[in-house]
């Protein structure tokens, strides 16, 4: 398992966190910490960063990795 840093712009409520957690959780990767005001997520995955990118834009969502 890898861990990665990710700066997730577009999230700003708690639907779209839920959204991005059900996305990550969903491909085989664990949320480790979720922060709306820092628009950071810290993700435990055996995927790829760019595997994991793709899991977040097919949510919706455009993600950095750190």
């Amino acid at each position: 398992m890898t861990e990665y840093i990710l700066i997730i712009p577009d999230m700003m409520c708690e639907h779209c966190a839920k959204r991005i957690r059900d996305a990550i959780e969903s491909s085989v990767g664990t949320v480790k910490s979720l922060d709306l005001e820092t628009k950071k997520v810290i993700v435990s995955t055996p995927l790829s960063a760019s595997e994991l990118v793709a899991v977040i834009s097919d949510a919706g969502y455009e993600a950095e990795v750190m």
